[in-house]
């Protein structure tokens, strides 16, 4: 065989390993989505993105530059996110309140001055 037709087999096994394990990491988006008891929607709010963007994450395309976010939002740590290793639970109840608390607070102030002013007077 010649060295040409090594090579591109040799490449075209990487692409499918490659493949697979952004498909394993998708999969694992949405697992910890699920886990966190999160919809789409709500997580997409929490990650300042639209709702059909984290569809595209959990059945298209990796969202390398969310990763962080991603962990975050659903209490799984980066790590686990992409090799499926590391903290499995979700983190102490302490911090995931904390968290939600300080993304609350982030949507509120989001939120046009007459929307919280209604709030507070059903309040």
């Amino acid at each position: 065989m010649n060295s040409v037709t090594t090579k591109t087999r040799k490449l075209r096994k990487f692409a499918a390993r490659m493949a697979l394990e952004e498909q394993k990491i998708r999969e694992r988006i949405a697992e910890a989505r699920m886990s966190a008891g999160l919809t789409q929607a709500e997580l997409a709010e929490l990650c300042s993105v639209h709702k059909r963007t984290v569809e595209e994450w959990e059945n298209t395309y990796v969202p390398w530059r969310h990763l962080e976010k991603i962990a975050s939002v659903t209490g799984r740590s980066q790590e686990w996110l992409l090799h499926g290793e590391g903290e499995l639970a979700p983190a102490d109840i302490g911090t995931r309140l904390q968290r939600v608390e300080g993304m609350l607070e982030e949507v509120l102030r989001r939120l046009p001055p007459e929307a919280t002013s209604q709030q507070e007077a059903r309040s």
